[in-house]
């Protein structure tokens, strides 16, 4: 399908050709990393890189994407090579070209993270998600032996965690921030055992699923619900493998499966349980179930019309509700990932707007939109349907098929508008989500400059920049200068590009530094100065200098009081095409450590030739990164062997 698409230029270089495990390997079992992020100047951070396809970008949404890539659900255990895997796996966001705006990854040690969504408390959009606990390392802190639920302000500061207490642990399934943003439904499991004579047995240990309600403020438990207490019986399960107890002898049975839990308008709550693919209402009053909606022993209390059926379904969300009908949500798999049940066909999943009659007798369930996934696979695990607007008819939808990290979205007209996923199958995302926020991280901007060649004999200086979670750069401001005691002057205003900015200028700066320039033009935050100092050993070292500095006329920049700037970016000699992101250091040091880093090398004149090498062929591929750059916003087609 992706052959017809038009593929934004995100710098697609091919498609990954192996996969050591299509469910989830170890991200160290992988030998290519096309499909990550390099940055020079953050290189512990590689996340997935998407391809992204605009149907109608005229009807697409405003928003970023909140995703969490993982590879593994136990993406922790001990391996040979984990401490040398990069930050890939956690909260991330990307914008609507599906360009990385922060990556979480490392701030949570590459533990799996879930449920990363944006949520307005108090008034005051934050972040929650569901965070496990960590199991590497030593003297592991107490509050991070546990699974918890995380609430993030905009700075990327946490400010709230829930745990969950009484013999019972935090599932990751759900963690769900109420619109009043007082409080949580969250997910909970524990082992049990229990008569199961229901389905002829005799005792069974089983895995079951609950939730609570949680006030945030004062963590109180306002309500809790376990589905065996509510008379929901065994014999409701669709897990028939799992239901014979000679299957996996001595392991307790997941037979209900949580996975979702919403709260409907007088107070009373809409359950999703995949493994007995039924959703319920459940009574604020006293837990009873109100009524069942689809399931696999016959008893639904609506009919449901044809094509309306859905099995080891997720994310069951309500959208309308009045005194006769409801509407919800729900991604409806169609599919599971362990052959639960072979008697259920296999179908193509499916995102299900569904609007039910409690008005009549029986009542009835009809189809109120559909959408297919897009390629026509199953996703068997994992998924999410969110809404994007106030009324279910005429609302955008963007759904998250899961595998791998596949997300689409429809328009009020039903229309396919945007599809994108990542360039390999390395990574799978349990839900996503798209939505508005400004983020304001506490982190300097990271900065660096490499000396580089350019020409015969002579030396230029790449400058990039990047800040992780800014929303607001619009330009970088690049001001360098050979002596630090004076103020540096201003050498380039360029328009931000991508999560890193690069530029170049010939000659080679010593001294330089980086700031993030806003709408108003105003300085955002500036990095750290930093230095490129040549070897003294050697018998010819890099010239310092600066030429396109001379004769400039300096005026004071408003952009950064008391340091000169250019009144003009028309300067002789300046370089403005992007540089490549590299994945080397040649010597720059962060001044603010008093410390001066020296670029190593060996015989002078070939490190001096080299450097003209490389210039060289950056000069061409970047000519051809422009043409292809204009061939794909044009509608130009990928060969055949780059399609996925």
């Amino acid at each position: 399908m992706w052959s017809s698409l038009r593929l934004l230029a995100l710098g697609v270089t091919g498609a990954y050709g192996g996969l050591s495990d299509l469910v989830g390997g170890d991200p160290a079992g992988f030998e290519d990393g096309h499909d990550l992020h390099h940055f020079v100047t953050r290189p512990e951070l590689q996340a997935p890189r998407y391809m992204v396809a605009k149907h109608h970008p005229e009807a697409i949404s405003p928003g970023y994407w909140f995703v969490t890539p993982y590879s593994s659900i136990a993406s922790q255990h001990q391996s040979p090579r984990r401490d040398h895997i990069p930050c890939q796996t956690g909260a991330h966001i990307y914008d609507g070209d599906g360009v990385l705006i922060w990556s979480g990854a490392c701030q949570y040690d590459n533990r799996n993270i879930f449920n990363f969504r944006p949520v307005m408390i108090d008034g005051v959009q934050h972040f929650s998600f569901w965070l496990p606990k960590r199991t590497l390392g030593e003297h592991i802190a107490t509050e991070e032996k546990e699974q918890t639920g995380v609430l993030m302000n905009t700075n990327y500061e946490e400010v709230n965690r829930t745990y969950v207490r009484g013999g019972k642990w935090l599932d990751g399934h759900e963690y769900n921030v109420m619109p009043d943003g007082k409080t949580i439904l969250l997910s909970t499991i524990w082992t049990m055992k229990i008569d199961a004579s229901s389905i002829g047995q005799g005792e069974r240990e089983i895995w079951n699923t609950g939730f609570r309600e949680i006030d945030i403020a004062t963590g109180e438990i306002l309500f809790e619900w376990v589905p065996t207490d509510a008379h929901v019986d065994l014999s409701e399960s669709c897990d028939i493998q799992g239901m014979d107890p000679k299957y996996n002898p001595g392991k307790a049975w997941d037979w209900f499966h949580i996975n979702s839990v919403d709260k409907t308008f007088n107070g009373d709550y809409i359950v999703s349980s995949r493994h007995t693919s039924t959703i319920y209402k459940v009574s604020k009053d006293d837990g009873r179930v109100i009524w069942r909606l689809g399931g696999c022993a016959g008893r639904s209390d609506f009919d449901l019309e044809e094509g309306l059926e859905f099995h080891w379904q997720h994310h069951a969300r309500l959208r309308y509700e009045n005194m006769t009908h409801t509407v919800i949500s729900v991604f409806d798999n169609a599919g599971d990932d362990q052959e639960r049940n072979l008697q259920i066909p296999v179908r193509t999943s499916a995102g299900k707007i569904m609007l039910l009659d409690h008005s009549t007798e029986p009542m009835t369930a009809k189809m109120l939109r559909r959408f297919d996934r897009p390629d026509g696979e199953t996703s068997l695990a994992l998924g999410n349907v969110q809404m994007i607007g106030k009324n279910p008819e005429t609302a955008s939808y963007f759904i998250d098929w899961a595998f791998p990290g596949y997300i689409s979205e429809y328009d009020s007209q039903n229309r396919l508008v945007l599809e994108a996923k990542w360039m390999s199958e390395r990574f799978r995302s349990y839900r996503a989500y798209k939505g508005e926020f400004v983020g304001k991280p506490l982190e300097t901007p990271a900065f660096k400059i490499l000396p580089t060649g350019y020409a015969k004999g002579e030396a230029a200086t790449s400058f990039y920049a990047s800040w992780n979670g800014a929303t607001e750069v619009e330009k970088w401001a690049f001001f360098g200068g050979e002596i630090l005691s004076g103020p540096l002057k201003r050498l380039g205003l360029v328009d931000k590009h991508g999560f890193e900015t690069s530029w170049v200028a010939p000659g080679i700066v010593k001294y330089a530094y980086a700031e993030a320039i806003g709408k108003d033009g105003k300085a955002l935050g500036r990095s750290a100065t930093v230095c490129i100092s040549p070897s003294r050993e050697l018998e010819h070292p890099f010239k310092i200098s600066t030429p396109f500095m001379d004769g400039i006329t300096l005026n004071d920049d408003p952009l950064s009081p008391g340091l000169p700037m250019s009144p003009s970016l028309e300067v002789p000699g300046y370089a403005m095409y992007k540089m490549p992101v590299s994945e080397y250091d040649l010597g720059t040091s962060d001044i603010s450590s008093n410390t001066v880093a020296t670029a190593q090398g060996g015989a002078p004149y070939f490190v001096v030739v080299a450097f003209a090498v490389y210039g060289g062929y950056v000069a061409a591929r970047n000519v051809m990164q422009i043409v292809t750059a204009r061939r794909q916003r044009n509608g130009y087609k990928l060969p055949s062997s780059l399609k996925t």
